[in-house]
């Protein structure tokens, strides 16, 4: 019955059942053609982190119906390297499914080559897959064959394709295509930072809700900071961590936060910023101060930058916030000997 649920695209029907004999028999827990039956009805129904997690045991790792799945599971969470390894594994099986998964593997294949520079595997992949292919599938597969152009420098190829899926009427489709276009034409030198940043600012707010919106705040994230303009990089950020908390990309994002900070304050990049607008930002976003050394040497060094610009008020309460929130015992004593080293100066 699961088997049958399955190939007629019930996934939540055939998850049900399954779930049910595992329930009934604890021993089917661990049975092998259930849990990568399990990992395609979590796939179909978008829950990829699922899929993931039902193949993760060790016993699937020489299993290639497992690798099909696995692969599919880790492009859904964008995990290119992962999908790339998996889906070549599984290529000796995929003819024994049936043509939409085929063409589904084949187009994962292209993206997760693209994304880890193998064009000559994206090109053999995109070779597999019709061009007359229905519906969402048929702008998935002129999404890929974009993607390849564009990576080729084959720019006015990808261009026609882009412009046809944005005039598609799939507004998921449409939004994606104009986030490649923004990238590729970064990439390409066609386009200037503030135009991508007008681009990818229009974006953000017309699609929402899954991956596309998070790579739409990194990418824009990331040229907010290579134009330094720092505040709207970290709010940008910011708004990822906060709108997907249970993301693996959000995470990212926040650790996105973490490296800026530390690039501004401990790396020196704030140096180029006047002092009162370096404090207000460093207030800010505090909480993305590292803990242990790193975060006091950031401290120290802010605060010894307002002192040589007379700004004594802002340092004596940074380093307080310092000695009483974040230091105890010895180190406690040593900044608090190292302030009034200061206040004597």
């Amino acid at each position: 019955l699961a088997k049958f649920y399955l190939s007629n695209s019930f996934a939540a029907e055939a998850l049900d059942v399954i779930n049910f004999m595992q329930a009934v028999d604890p021993g089917l827990q661990s049975d092998m053609q259930l849990q990568t039956m399990k990992a395609a009805a979590s796939y179909q129904m978008g829950r990829y982190r699922d899929a993931h997690n039902a193949l993760a045991g060790s016993q699937f790792d020489q299993d290639r119906h497992a690798a099909l799945w696995r692969g599919l599971a880790s492009a859904g969470l964008e995990a290119w390297e992962d999908a790339r390894l998996n889906l070549e594994r599984a290529e000796p099986v995929l003819n024994t499914y049936d043509a939409e998964t085929q063409a589904r593997v084949n187009l994962a294949v292209v993206q997760a080559a693209v994304e880890t520079g193998h064009l000559e595997l994206a090109d053999a992949a995109m070779e597999r897959v019709s061009e007359k292919l229905p519906g969402s599938l048929g702008l998935m597969a002129k999404m890929g064959r974009a993607r390849l152009y564009a990576a080729e420098h084959r720019g006015e190829r990808a261009d026609a394709l882009l412009d046809e899926i944005e005039k598609s009427g799939n507004e998921r489709f449409a939004t994606e295509a104009i986030y490649y276009r923004v990238v590729t034409g970064l990439q390409n030198n066609t386009l200037k930072p503030q135009q991508a940043i007008n681009g990818l600012e229009r974006l953000r707010y017309r699609w929402r809700g899954d991956s596309l919106e998070l790579k739409t705040l990194r990418k824009l994230a990331a040229i907010y900071f290579g134009e330094k303009r720092y505040r709207e990089g970290f709010l940008t950020l910011r708004a990822a961590a906060t709108n997907f908390p249970n993301n693996d990309a959000a995470i990212q994002a926040t650790d996105d936060m973490r490296t800026a900070f530390i690039e501004l304050f401990l790396r020196g990049k704030a140096e180029t910023l006047p002092p009162v607008q370096a404090l207000g930002l460093f207030y800010d976003f505090i909480e993305l101060t590292p803990i242990g050394s790193e975060g006091d040497e950031m401290i120290r060094r802010m605060a010894d930058r307002l002192v040589k610009v007379d700004l004594l008020g802002p340092a004596a309460d940074l380093l307080n916030y310092q000695v009483t929130k974040r230091l105890d015992g010895v180190a406690r004593a040593q900044e608090i000997g190292r302030a009034s080293c200061r206040e004597r100066v």
